[in-house]
């Protein structure tokens, strides 16, 4: 498997629902199949660029779309998990949460996956400086996942992410988080129930599987 593939799969950041597209608008369809095609084939941070600045056009170009904005938002957010550089993460994250924050202004914007993606963002900036943003974010960001799970009990990705963002913050803080593979086998069942519109997110499935292995091993 290819190294960069193998990173996103590791994150989570792959597995997006285009397979039954074709009842979108032709051109709007045929652009974005591309545009995922060309994501998942990424093999370096350069290619995520790539990626995500034709996810941008799109945007820019189907301008009633609120999809292609979700996912510059979303590849924005992966680009500061792969990049080194504090100051590049800090620009990836600051035009990821502009986004996610733009996405309000779409009226059929699915609420759940933009409360779950703000959500996100935030994570990723806790990530980037756990010490510091842990504390000031942490009440935001699980307010953000809570939401999204609120608005729709059946979206697995925001149950998902806060399971994860829980473990991690407690293991940060030398603790445990008991409910962690509790938390992931409920995601578990709500991706395999799940059945999503074309194009709408679907990543997630492959980590939640992965991580509920080495929930099997303890």
């Amino acid at each position: 498997m290819k190294k960069m593939k193998l990173f996103l799969l590791i994150l989570s950041l792959s597995g997006f629902g285009f397979i039954n597209a074709q009842n979108a608008q032709p051109e709007f369809s045929d652009i974005m199949t591309r545009a995922y095609t060309s994501l998942q084939d990424a093999e370096s941070p350069q290619d995520l660029v790539n990626a995500r600045n034709t996810m941008e056009r799109i945007s820019m170009k189907f301008t009633d779309q609120w999809l292609p904005v979700y996912y510059t938002s979303y590849v924005d957010i992966i680009l500061s998990f792969v990049n080194e550089n504090k100051e590049t993460k800090l620009t990836y994250i600051t035009e990821a949460k502009e986004l996610a924050k733009k996405l309000n202004n779409y009226p059929d914007a699915d609420k759940s996956e933009v409360s779950t993606l703000a959500g996100f963002a935030l994570n990723a900036q806790v990530a980037a400086d756990p010490e510091n943003n842990g504390p000031a974010l942490f009440g935001e960001l699980i307010g953000a996942y809570k939401a999204a799970i609120a608005i729709d009990p059946s979206n697995p990705r925001p149950v998902y992410l806060l399971a994860r963002f829980n473990r991690d913050m407690a293991k940060f803080m030398g603790q445990t988080s008991p409910e962690f593979c509790k938390e992931l086998l409920k995601a578990k069942e709500l991706y395999e129930s799940r059945k999503d519109k074309p194009f709408y997110p679907s990543w997630g499935k492959e980590e939640v599987t992965r991580l509920l292995l080495e929930c099997d091993k303890q």
